[in-house]
Order: structure tokens, then C-alpha cells, then sequence
């Protein structure tokens, strides 16, 4: 978000800028807000740092050829520039977050509080991960990452920027030209190994800075006046419309940035170059509307995403309805036109002085990041909720902390942790292997375990479906199919273990797609969508071990797939319990759920029949054997899964009924 902006009294104004400003906030606002046509509206924070490129490196190359050039001068201005909005938002995000939060998210919030001052890009990618998964996107200063890689480049630029200004203005514009080029080649590099990195840090975002550095430094505005108006008028057309195609076309499992961020960075280039008054985009761009949103385009940027984040946390809905939506637009641009008027304006004229803005800004800073410590040992303010809310919250959390350990990882070699056994003593006859699914089903097996006198080890891989073929491997996920491979040599250099039940969340890989239950549930973990020649090999993979482990004389219990919720079932839960919404007992459609799954059941079929293979339907019993419309998410109050697809242990005891008795009619000895 480019936080430098014009004065109308400034003879070196431009209103097409403030039109461009504009363009690149209304494409980020209708991202964030999810309306259609926009999937790739996020580049609107990269036309920002060409915009705010080009504007500091004009300012600083006057003020160095005066002789005015003042590094302290320079970054009080920014502060004045940035700060006065920014404390504000973070002011008010912290009252509506102690409203709307629940305990674990408001530790997190606070956390991001303290960031988000001038290091949010490191806190998410570190925390957050994937700018576009679920993690990320229920995180209302998630946005602020932009902010900080500006304010890191407000940082470093200007007394680097003073130094080669001495090269004079052919040198500088080469050594800028090589940087980048140089942080460009990184950006596309880091896109394949590092992405989330890739994405939030400022080295592979320089170069977009530096697009806007080089317009200013080679004087390329006053030399593309020579052009013919013909020529101005393609030429910034061509720009609007390499802005806008990206805008339409990419989403977000584009791999991005890298030469993906191209068009739109040379589309802000050519129309900052060229579109002025006498061209038809300049007088777009240049109309009152279109400058109004300009001039308000920071604040806007800072209040959007909060309120559509917090209103889907108030709502325990990933969607949000289309009125509410529009409320929430609306209502952004009111604060964004209040926090320009009433707090930018006067802080940037002058209001207070320097010592004493610094002062307050600075005793501001330190309440916010005291925020971080006071929250998490306060543990979220719990007190704010009945009990009974929070029994929910700590549900999740305590059943996802269960899971940690007995996931697999290289270090953790499947060895019959004895914190991961099941069952009360006797041999370890049984082995729980897949993904995280199969631990989540393991509980509903606990009383077959006890009627056969056995225990079981659990031998899964996080997000990593039980396969034996690479071309399931996920980039940076430390070869989880070589795991499975290992737990397939443990199981056979063990012939103990008779049995093992296969489970995952087998739509996950092969459908590539969010879950979305059609009711405001809506699932974000974007991947890239499968051509058919893949997606049947893996459908093929599926096979692989289940026939290995039959052919090897194992019973395999084959878990089907588990229907998901689309929804964090204890969060919305908890929300109903506060009384924040009313509504009946929490399902998905049945449709929906077969529909998602259609693809992977038939993968599952195409094993065959045999008769050491047992299979187990869990939206037979969670939807309704005779045909039921709706699945179940909860059981007279109590919740069915501890996020949007796990089931709990009560859940997997629904889900798998009668397995005892199924078993032994299967196996009668």
C-alpha cells in the first residue's frame, strides 16, 4: 500500500496518480471483499509500490539536486505520513477484536498488534504462512504486511538512493536498472523454492519500488511528452489494460510474484509515464470520483480488511452475505474519508509538535506492543465468554495439540510411540495410517480394540495421503511419501500388526479445490487445479498401498470419506452458545458432500473386492443410510469435528458405528 501521497498545492501534482491509487484500492477492496470478477485483485498492492516508488524517489532526487535533502527531515515526514492512521486503526481494531474474538484468536491478534507496526510482512510469513490459506485470511491486520515492506524500504532506500545520486543521472539509473533486475531473477526463484517468503519480504518485492524508482530517475513523465498523442493514448491504454487482464485472470493459486507481476507493474509504469490530461486514460484516471478515492486510498486500505475479517468472525461465516458485504464497503469508505480528514490532514500540516508527536507516537507504540505479552498471559481474556464457550475453544485446541506428536516427520520414524497407542494393554495388532484423518477416526476403533484384547499405533503423515507414488509429493513438505513408504517396511518387517486402517481426507488431493458448503463455509486452501492425466494417476495411487498391504496378508479397514463442514464447527458453535446468532442444529447439504467426494469414492472402488478388505462409509452414518439431505456437524450441542474436517472422538464414534460387530462378521475368528 503506497502510503506516499500528493498535495494539490504541489506544482509537480498529478491527479492521475491520485486516479491510478485509486484503481489499485478498489481492485485490493474487491478481493478482500470476494466479489466476483476480481480473482486476481490483489495486485492492486503492487500497482501501490510502483505508484509509491516512483513518488519517493521524485521527492528525494528534488530535494537532493537543491541541496534540501534532510535524512531525518525525510523519515519524520513518513511518520507523519503514516503513523497518525495507522495508530488509529490499530486503536479501534483492538475494542472490536475484544467484542468479536475468542481467547486463542485474540493471543494471535495481539500478536500481530505489536507487528504490525513495522514488521507484519516477517510476522506472517512466519505465522501466517500462505497469504491466501485459511490462517492468513482470519487475520484482520494480515494486510499490514504491505505497509511494513514500505516502511522497511522508507528505511533503507533514501540514504542509499543519496549515495548513488553522486553517480550522477545516467549512473544512477543503471545501478538502480541492476537492482531490479537482480531482485526481479530473486523473486522469480524464491516463486519456486520459498513462495510464502517469496511473497511477504522486501528483497523480492524491491524490484516493484524500483519499477517506480526508474520513472522518476530517468525523467521518463517529462520525456514521454514528446511522444505523439496517438502514441501516449496506445501506449496508456496498453497499461490499463495490462493492469486490468491480471486483475480478471489470475487467482490465487497463481505463483505469484515473480514474471506473473509483470503486466501489472509495466501496466502502473506506462500509465504513471503517460497518462496526463491529454490522453484518454489520464482524463479517466483524472476524474473528481476517481481522485476523491485516490486521496482517501490509505485509509481505505488500513480499515477494509478489518472490518470484513471481524464480520466473518462475528458471524462464524467464511462468506458473508451480500447486503452485509455491502454495508461493510460502504461503512469502509466513511472511516477512510473521516481518518483522512480528521487525522492524516492535520497531522500532516503540521498539528503538534515534532517533539511532542514523536512523544505520543511513540508512548502509542509501546501500549500496542505491550499488547503482545499482557494478551497471551491473560490467555485472550476467556472471562469475556460463559464457560461453556470456552469448553468449546479449548476442545479445538487441545484435540490439534493431541495430533502434533503423532504426526511423522523425517525424525519421526513409525515405531509404536507409546504417547500415540491405543487400547488398554496387549499386543500392538492394529496400525492407524494416512493423514491426519486417520487419527481423527482412530477413537471410534477403541472398543474393537478392547473386545480384541489388542492396542494400536498410530503411523500418519499431516496433509499426506496413504500413497506409494511421488506424484503426490507436496513441494516443502519434507517427502511425505517417502514416509508412507517407511510405515509400509515397518508394517511388513512386522507381521504382529494384522490389521490397518486406512484413512484421509481423499478429496483434499484430488479435487484441489476449497470446500464451499454453500451456506457461508467456505474452506481457503488454495492449490493448483489437476489436468485429467494427473488426477487419474492419482486416483490410480490410491490403490497402491491397500493392495500392498492385502497382498502381504493384512486386513485393511478402508475409511471412506468423511464429509466436511466448510465451517470451524466449535467456532460457530460457540458463537450460537454466546448468543450471537440463532439458527438449528449446524449441518451441511448431503448434495454438497457427495458432489465433493464423488471422485474419490470412485478412485476407492476401483480397488476391488477382497476378503481381507473391509470397508467403512462414514456419510452413511453422519447423512443418513436411507438417503438423508443434510449431515450432521454437531450431536445435541456437542461438536462432531474440532475444525472444518476432523472429526472429534464423538464424532468418529458416529461416523463409524457397529464396527465391532461389522469386524466380526467380517473376520469371524
Amino acid at each position: 500500500m503506497t502510503i506516499e501521497s500528493q498535495s494539490s498545492a504541489d506544482p509537480h501534482y498529478r491527479r492521475e496518480i491520485d486516479g491510478l491509487r485509486a484503481v489499485a484500492v478498489l481492485a485490493v477492496v474487491a478481493y478482500h471483499a470476494g466479489l466476483p470478477g476480481v480473482p486476481g485483485g490483489y495486485v492492486g498492492v503492487d500497482i501501490f509500490f510502483v505508484i509509491s516508488g516512483y513518488l519517493i524517489t521524485a521527492i528525494l532526487l528534488r530535494q537532493l539536486d537543491s541541496g534540501r535533502f534532510s535524512l531525518a527531515g525525510f523519515w519524520l515526514r513518513r511518520a507523519r505520513r503514516i503513523l497518525p492512521a495507522l495508530l488509529a486503526l490499530l486503536a479501534g481494531c483492538l475494542m472490536l477484536a475484544l467484542l468479536v474474538m475468542m481467547p486463542d484468536g485474540l493471543v494471535s491478534f495481539g500478536e500481530s498488534l505489536g507487528a504490525g507496526l513495522f514488521v507484519a510482512n516477517f510476522y506472517f510469513w512466519r505465522q501466517a504462512g500462505d497469504y491466501f490459506g485459511d490462517p492468513a485470511q482470519s487475520a484482520p491486520l494480515l494486510h499490514l504486511w504491505s505497509l511494513a515492506v514500505e516502511e522497511q524500504y522508507y528505511l533503507l532506500y533514501p540514504p542509499v538512493l543519496a549515495l548513488l545520486w553522486r553517480l550522477g543521472r545516467k549512473g544512477l539509473v543503471v545501478a538502480l536498472g541492476a537492482a531490479a533486475l537482480a531482485s526481479l531473477a530473486l523473486c522469480e526463484a524464491m516463486s519456486h523454492l520459498y513462495p510464502v517468503a517469496n511473497f511477504f519480504l522486501l528483497p523480492t518485492r524491491a524490484w516493484e519500488l524500483l519499477a517506480g524508482a526508474l520513472l522518476a530517475a530517468g525523467n521518463v513523465p517529462a520525456r514521454a511528452t514528446r511522444f505523439s498523442l496517438i502514441a501516449s493514448n496506445l501506449l496508456s491504454l496498453l497499461g490499463a489494460a495490462l493492469i486490468l487482464a491480471p486483475i480478471a485472470l489470475l487467482s490465487e493459486v497463481s505463483r505469484f510474484p515473480g514474471i506473473a507481476a509483470l503486466p501489472p507493474v509495466l501496466g502502473a509504469m506506462l500509465l504513471i509515464a503517460l497518462a496526463t490530461p491529454r490522453t484518454l486514460a489520464g482524463r479517466v484516471l483524472g476524474h473528481p470520483a476517481a481522485v476523491g478515492v485516490g486521496l482517501i486510498s490509505y485509509s481505505l486500505y488500513l480499515w477494509h480488511l478489518p472490518l470484513l475479517v471481524l464480520a466473518r468472525m462475528a458471524t462464524a461465516s467464511d462468506r458473508l452475505p451480500a447486503a452485509l458485504t455491502a454495508t461493510l464497503i460502504v461503512t469502509s469508505f466513511a472511516l477512510a474519508w473521516a481518518s483522512w480528514r480528521w487525522i492524516e490532514q492535520p497531522f500532516r500540516r503540521g498539528l503538534w509538535s515534532s517533539r511532542r508527536f514523536l512523544a505520543a507516537s511513540a508512548g502509542v507504540a509501546l501500549f500496542f506492543l505491550a499488547c503482545i505479552p499482557t494478551l497471551r498471559a491473560l490467555d485472550g481474556l476467556p472471562g469475556r465468554f460463559p464457560p461453556n464457550v470456552v469448553a468449546l475453544l479449548d476442545l479445538r485446541r487441545a484435540t490439534a495439540e493431541q495430533a502434533r506428536p503423532c504426526m511423522l516427520t523425517a525424525e519421526r520414524a513409525p515405531s509404536g510411540n507409546p504417547a500415540c497407542l491405543r487400547g488398554d494393554g496387549g499386543a500392538i495388532r492394529f496400525a492407524f495410517v494416512g493423514d491426519s484423518h486417520a487419527w481423527a477416526v482412530a477413537p471410534a476403533f477403541d472398543a474393537l480394540l478392547a473386545a480384541r484384547g489388542a492396542r494400536a499405533m498410530v503411523a500418519t503423515v499431516s496433509a499426506c495421503a496413504p500413497v506409494l507414488d511421488d506424484i503426490l509429493e507436496i513441494p516443502d513438505h519434507g517427502g511425505c511419501t517417502s514416509l508412507h513408504r517407511r510405515t509400509l517396511r515397518f508394517l511388513l518387517a512386522h507381521p504382529e500388526i494384522d490389521t490397518v486402517v486406512l484413512a484421509a481426507r481423499w478429496p483434499y488431493y484430488l479435487e484441489r479445490a476449497d470446500f464451499d458448503n454453500g451456506e457461508g463455509g467456505v474452506e481457503r486452501n488454495p492449490m493448483p487445479p489437476l489436468d485429467r492425466a494427473r488426477r487419474a494417476a492419482i486416483g490410480r495411487a490410491y490403490g497402491d498401498l491397500s493392495r500392498a498391504l492385502l497382498a502381504a496378508g493384512r486386513r485393511v479397514i478402508l475409511v471412506y470419506p468423511v464429509p466436511e463442514a466448510g465451517w470451524t464447527v466449535p467456532d460457530r458453535l460457540a458463537r450460537r452458545r454466546a448468543g450471537w446468532f440463532e439458527g438449528e442444529e449446524l449441518s451441511v447439504a448431503r448434495a454438497r458432500v457427495e458432489a465433493r467426494t464423488r471422485a474419490s469414492v470412485e478412485a476407492l472402488d476401483r480397488i476391488g473386492t477382497h476378503p481381507n478388505l473391509l470397508r467403512l462409509y462414514p456419510v452413511d452414518a453422519l447423512c443418513g443410510a436411507g438417503g438423508g439431505t443434510r449431515c450432521r456437524l454437531e450431536y445435541r450441542g456437542a461438536p462432531l469435528y474440532f475444525d472444518q474436517h476432523h472429526l472429534t472422538a464423538l464424532g468418529a464414534r458416529l461416523a463409524l458405528q457397529n464396527i465391532v460387530a461389522r469386524y466380526q462378521a467380517q473376520w469371524p475368528d
